[in-house]
Formats: structure tokens, sequence, C-alpha cells
């Protein structure tokens, strides 16, 4: 049973039509969201050319999921698992690949080529006051200190805007718990941007 809302997304439409058979659905899906998963990554691991790697390895997965694919959620809460959960192995495993994709560069997977996307030079600042590009530095140190689960709901509400019950569903937990989540980092973010500008 379709869940509220994912009548009229688009997205899935496209997912299912790439898995009947149509490539071009999945190349405009790649469009469309290489750029954010680039952007999500790059906040997740502080590394922007690792995490376009990973960026085209959670649209490989997306393609070879194609064959199974049933949509259970928006296609973006799926979308955003597979990139928080490739983002924390990434994390965990400290990771670092040697070759990195350029703004001209191509990947080629099953799906065949599929430009690299480059991510913002700048990312939009937590508040207004965070604005200079050392500011943009002094949060990104900061995010980097959160644990996984504050780290992955702070910046999918600051940066993305996503819904608490979206949210919740990409991380597999309750609403409450994003909440409280997004409380504990807050305040830590606040407390360490605090004693950097000292």
């Amino acid at each position: 049973m379709n869940s509220p809302g994912m009548d009229k997304d688009e997205d899935i439409t496209l997912m299912l039509e790439f898995k009947s058979g149509k490539a071009e659905a999945f190349n405009r899906l790649v469009d469309k969201y290489s750029k954010p998963v680039i952007n999500y990554i790059f906040r997740f691991t502080g590394s922007r050319e690792d995490a376009q790697d990973l960026a085209q390895d959670v649209f490989i997965r997306v393609y070879s999921a194609a064959k199974n694919y049933t949509p259970s959620a928006k296609f973006t809460t799926w979308l955003y698992r597979m990139a928080n959960n490739i983002s924390i192995d990434y994390i965990r495993k400290k990771k670092f690949r040697g070759s990195h994709a350029s703004i001209d560069e191509h990947m080629e997977s099953k799906a065949g080529e599929m430009k690299a996307a480059v991510a913002d030079e700048k990312i939009r600042p937590v508040d207004e006051a965070m604005e200079s590009e050392e500011a943009g530095e002094k949060v990104r140190d900061a995010l980097q200190s959160l644990p996984d689960n504050q780290r992955a709901a702070i910046i999918m509400k600051i940066y993305d805007d996503r819904p608490y019950a979206e949210i919740a569903q990409i991380l597999g937990t309750s609403e409450a718990s994003v909440e409280s989540l997004l409380f504990r980092a807050r305040q830590t973010l606040k407390a360490k941007l605090k004693n950097q500008s000292k």
C-alpha cells in the first residue's frame, strides 16, 4: 500500500519506468539528484572529492536495485537512506579513494555514461551569522564532530529542510527521536561554534 503523497511522486514513476526498461528515466533521476546527493555526502563526510565518488556509488546501487524496486516510501526517502548508509560506511571504514571525479570526468557504469555533478562551492550557513567562508569552515568542522545520526538529522533539516517524518524514515527511527537528535545536535554545534569564536 502506498504511503500518503506517494501517488503524486514523479520520481517513483521515473524509477518504475526505468525498471520497465526506459534508460532515459534513470538519466533524468541522475540529472535531478546527483548534485543534491553529492552535497549531502560532502556535508556528512567533509570531503568534496570523496563525496563525488560516493555519490556515484549511490547511483550504481540505485541502478542495481531497479529490477527489485517496489515503492514503499517516497523515492527521496529511499535514495537518501542509501546515501546516508554509504556515508556512514565511508566514515567508519576511513576509506579514501585514490582517484577522484572532476567536472569533465565521466563515470562508466551499467547505466552508461553519467556526468559527475559538482557540489556548490559554498554550503548554506546554519544562520545569518555564519555567512563568511571562515564561518563555513567552522560549521563544517563542528558538523564532523557530531555522532552519525545527529549529523545526518541536522544536515537533512538545516540544509534540505526535510520534514521530521521523512528524516525519521531515512534514519529508521521515530519523529520524537529526530526531534531529540536535532536538539542535541544544535546544542553541541552552538557550544562548539561559541568556543571556536573565543
